[in-house]
């Protein structure tokens, strides 16, 4: 139940960043990436085996990318009742992303 709670808190959060950005409401110069509005999306639609093929390309083309990559990775994980993989794709999140925080906030809450 609590990693249920937790997989929506983070879809939500990161479906907020997507939206937020595509609709150039930051004032940043982020702008989500396609992999990582597509995989959302199929997060939103109950999609999870669809969202990891797309989140693992997205990582191998580019391992530095997007830290959001990882992190809703292993939230599919999560949801596909595959914690051993969720917490490696939050380790290796955090070895391409050593101060990030979310990838660390995560990572405490799943273990």
């Amino acid at each position: 139940m609590r990693r249920t709670a937790m997989t929506s808190i983070v879809i939500r959060a990161v479906s907020t960043v997507v939206v937020v950005c595509s609709m150039g409401l930051t004032g940043l110069a982020f702008q989500a990436s396609p992999p990582l509005a597509a995989a959302v999306a199929q997060v939103q639609a109950g999609q999870y085996r669809e969202a990891v093929t797309t989140l693992e390309a997205a990582i191998r083309a580019d391992p530095k990318g997007d830290e959001n990559h990882y992190l809703l990775l292993a939230e599919c994980y999560g949801q596909l009742a595959d914690p051993a993989k969720a917490e490696v794709t939050l380790r290796a999140g955090l070895r391409a992303f050593p101060a990030a925080p979310v990838l660390e906030r995560a990572l405490g809450q799943f273990l």
